[in-house]
């Protein structure tokens, strides 16, 4: 973790007098995150930009080439996905700048609420510890009890799903009940 400013950009004269927060930047061997773009003011659009850096109130994002799509002071909806992990939360907050970078374009986007980024960054490590420990050659061997545990885990998360789907149709199935008693009371 480094301290800098996220949503504010590096020629902006105000950095003295703005609090300083923690920033993660994405190490560039790691796992491509991606910012995904669900609309953008009341226009539903779907746009994944590369993720460079997080903190608690923004972003960095980057493009291979500028978007007119993404205006500067427009609001957004996204989420944060990887290639194999998707995180639940969703965004909303305003792209705050756009800058031309060799050939790129980099977007800095701030969030209406701080968000929690001890989790997310602990998800990314944790991510990256993996699957650098999968790169390397002769990489670990994966325990027996840990295969043992994530097939389990998975058996139980089934278990879990198909018994909230039966709970979920036994309480539509009493709610329509329920109507056609009150429709034939009153008929």
């Amino acid at each position: 973790m480094r301290t800098s400013l996220n949503q504010l950009g590096e020629d902006c004269l105000c950095r003295s007098n703005a609090p300083r927060e923690e920033k993660y930047t994405l190490p560039p061997q790691s796992q491509p995150y991606y910012f995904r773009f669900l609309s953008l003011g009341d226009r539903k659009v779907d746009i994944r930009l590369r993720l460079l850096d997080i903190s608690k109130f923004g972003a960095q994002v980057q493009s291979d080439d500028s978007l007119d799509d993404l205006p500067v002071n427009g609001g957004f909806e996204a989420v944060i996905e990887g290639d194999t992990i998707a995180f639940p939360d969703r965004f909303k907050g305003v792209i705050v700048w756009k800058r031309r970078e060799g050939g790129c374009c980099a977007y800095g986007v701030s969030f209406n609420h701080a968000i929690e980024i001890n989790l997310i960054t602990a998800v990314m490590e944790k991510a990256r510890g993996i699957a650098e420990g999968l790169r390397k050659p002769g990489g670990r061997k994966i325990h027996a009890r840990t295969l043992s545990f994530l097939y389990e885990a998975e058996q139980s998360l089934n278990r879990f799903t198909d018994q909230i789907n039966s709970l979920d149709e036994l309480i539509n199935g009493r709610r329509r009940d329920l109507s056609r008693q009150i429709f034939h009371r009153l008929g």
